[in-house]
């Protein structure tokens, strides 16, 4: 039995082609009409320039910082995006298991939040479920939704690059997290590797996230025209509803004030084509920050890994 991070090999390289979310032709063009129309008709050219501050200003609080103990059972690593971005992480866990026949759980967190903060709750999932829990930080200062997607893509090419199976992998995303993970998960499942998702307490767009915590008139319209001048328009209903019911839950909360319920992916997926699957929970009187009952999470748990 060794340690998870000594058993395997971190200096991995993502081709193009295994880069799910490399710029295609379709992007460059969108990239280049948005250019055009920021020259062509100049307060939209303000806009893009305001939304490029906004940017480089609020993406570094995407990843926040811990003062927490880590648990003496925490293996701290780096991994490598395709795009050459260093990511901090940490396992928690022993190899007691050829690689093809071991359970992983991949937990992407929230806006502000960090690995370091859920080390003890992965410790703790480790032992009770014997898998590999895997917590990861996003990048620092990313520019796009498509850098947060390769953030977590390139965790879930280490494990399959080490010989891990996509059916023995969880992604279990909180809040900016689940979102980001929805679309991870798709992306995967479309090419027939079915990586398994929870989603928790997600946003499905990020159009209904303003239009709910902007109340000004004035302010909304011109956070909706920043939204699309810049690279974070983010919608994951689709994406959550192309996934098969067998390898996705969800974790919703009618009260939560962070993602409101009319924007949460639960509600509208359920919109969208209705949730069949019976892989979720709720949690009628809880809010953003409730921690489900243990009982209901083992029991999700239990039924995405075995």
């Amino acid at each position: 039995m060794s340690s998870f991070v000594s058993s395997i090999n971190q200096n991995i390289s993502i081709s193009k082609k295994e880069d799910l979310f490399r710029p295609t032709h379709c992007d460059r063009a969108k990239l280049v009409g948005k250019i055009a129309l920021g020259i062509l008709f100049f307060p939209y050219g303000i806009f893009q320039i305001l939304a490029l501050i906004a940017t480089k200003k609020y993406s570094s609080q995407i990843t926040g910082t811990s003062s927490q103990a880590l648990p003496a059972s925490a293996q701290k690593f780096q991994i490598k995006t395709a795009d050459g971005a260093t990511l901090s992480a940490g396992a928690f866990g022993r190899s007691v298991k050829p690689m093809n026949a071991q359970k992983f759980i991949i937990a992407v967190p929230g806006m502000g939040g960090c690995w370091q903060a859920m080390a003890k709750n992965l410790a703790k999932i480790s032992r009770e479920k014997n898998c590999i829990a895997i917590g990861m930080n996003f990048r620092h200062k990313p520019r796009s939704i498509r850098d947060l997607t390769r953030d977590v893509a390139a965790a879930v090419e280490l494990l399959l690059k080490n010989g891990a199976k996509p059916e023995n992998i969880v992604l279990y995303g909180f809040s900016l997290g689940a979102a980001i993970g929805t679309k991870v998960a798709a992306a995967y499942n479309k090419h027939n590797k079915p990586l398994r998702l929870i989603a928790d307490r997600g946003p499905a767009t990020s159009k209904k996230f303003i239009s709910h915590h902007v109340k000004n008139g004035c302010l909304k319209c011109l956070a909706h025209i920043l939204r699309l001048s810049s690279n974070w328009d983010l919608n994951v209903t689709k994406d959550f509803n192309s996934i098969p019911n067998a390898n996705k839950a969800i974790i919703y909360a009618k009260k939560d004030r962070m993602v409101h319920y009319h924007n949460s992916i639960y509600y509208n997926a359920k919109r969208a084509s209705g949730i069949k699957a019976p892989n979720f929970i709720k949690l009628p009187n809880g809010g953003h920050a409730t921690q489900p009952q243990d009982s209901k999470m083992n029991n999700l748990l239990d039924k995405m890994l075995y």
